[in-house]
């Protein structure tokens, strides 16, 4: 027979599932007397000793944990302490117990208490309990926000990490193939043009043909040092040969050479630096992208890169005398650069500061750890 509404009515409530930490018998019916006269619906568990408290924590789903303070071999503060250590996400704790005065029922809010009630006046128990539960979802709510938050961004951290090494492998096979082809062409053409111009200098009456020679051979040099500013561009050899310290020194001299720009550059290593590649390159291409910057936007005439490792750190800071800029207000295609730094600087565990203010120039640090 169908059950009536008032029973479908409590069938649908959920039972408040309570763990009660008590090893006094009188005062653990005292409890459940006054958890039936708040009106609950409730499941009641009581243990005596941590090592159930423990257990019952573990396997069930326990809503909210009630708890004396003075036990006969513990007290609450080791009941939290317990509870803590036993679930990612802890259920609310209210402690009920005799008087213990509100400098000690405050120091037991501040270690994690949700309530302190006292046993002989349990009027508000129901009241707390509820308080109390909606207290710990709402916080268990944002923890578990921030939890999935920081998994997201770790992911994101990750992805970056993965498509950065991709786009290192295909630049490492893109300036190999360059090398090895076009840069066997390039030689077999500067030959060629040698040895026609070596045949042909003395014996050929068109002195326009011989000009024409040495105006190719100008342009074959030419491509020739593009090619290998291009090859630089994509993979820098001397990172994998020599290091990061000696990659950047020569990335300083080429951006002053390449940009007619002064640089200068100060290292002040506390040991040797040992990154694993995918970081040795990550760090070479956030100064690589700051200096571009610097030659396309800043209109200065110097720029100093100070490199220095301290406390299990190596950081990074490029400045300039340019004309600045306001950065909460970058934006447009000018800003890409700026968010490939600070994405490079996350993916590698670290972070990106940026200094600036119109006609006072522009500073960017960058602090990565040493270690994973």
């Amino acid at each position: 027979m169908p059950g009536t509404e008032l029973e479908l009515n409590q069938e649908s409530v959920k039972k408040i599932n309570i763990l009660h930490v008590e090893d006094n018998p009188d005062d653990a019916e005292l409890l459940r007397f006054g958890l039936l006269e708040s009106g609950l619906t409730f499941e009641l568990t009581v243990v005596d000793t941590l090592e159930s408290l423990r257990k019952e924590v573990e396997n069930q789903d326990i809503d909210v944990v009630i708890t004396d303070h003075n036990l006969a071999s513990f007290t609450s503060i080791e009941v939290m302490a317990e509870v803590s250590a036993a679930t990612s996400i802890s259920p609310p704790i209210l402690i009920v117990s005799g008087a213990i005065g509100e400098e000690l029922a405050t120091e037991l809010i501040k270690a994690g208490a949700h309530d302190y009630l006292i046993k002989d006046n349990l009027f508000r128990l129901g009241t707390a309990i509820d308080n109390a539960i909606r207290f710990a979802q709402e916080t268990n709510s944002h923890i578990q926000s921030q939890q999935a938050l920081a998994e997201s961004e770790e992911r994101y951290r990750q992805l970056v990490l993965h498509l950065e090494r991709l786009r290192e492998n295909e630049r490492r096979e893109l300036a190999r193939d360059i090398h090895d082809d076009l840069g066997g062409n390039m030689v077999a053409i500067k030959l060629g043009l040698s040895h026609i111009l070596q045949h042909f200098q003395n014996s050929c009456p068109n002195q326009e043909i011989l000009e024409l020679i040495h105006v190719l051979q100008n342009v074959t040099e030419e491509s020739v040092l593009s090619m290998r500013r291009i090859i630089s561009d994509l993979r820098p050899s001397i990172l994998d040969d020599l290091g990061l310290v000696a990659a950047i020194e020569w990335l300083v001299r080429e951006f002053e050479s390449r940009y007619k720009l002064k640089a200068k550059i100060s290292t002040v290593i506390e040991t040797e630096i040992k990154l694993p590649n995918e970081k040795k390159t990550g760090v070479f291409r956030i100064i690589q992208e700051a200096l571009t910057n610097v030659a396309k936007h800043a209109d200065a005439n110097l720029v100093v890169v100070h490199i220095f490792s301290r406390q299990g750190n190596l950081s990074i800071e490029i400045r300039d005398n340019g004309k600045g800029f306001t950065y909460k207000k970058c934006s447009g295609f000018t800003s890409y650069g700026i968010v490939g730094m600070e994405e490079r600087a996350n993916a590698l565990n670290g972070s990106l500061i940026i200094d600036s203010t119109p006609e006072n120039g522009t500073s960017i640090s960058a602090i990565i750890p040493l270690t994973e």
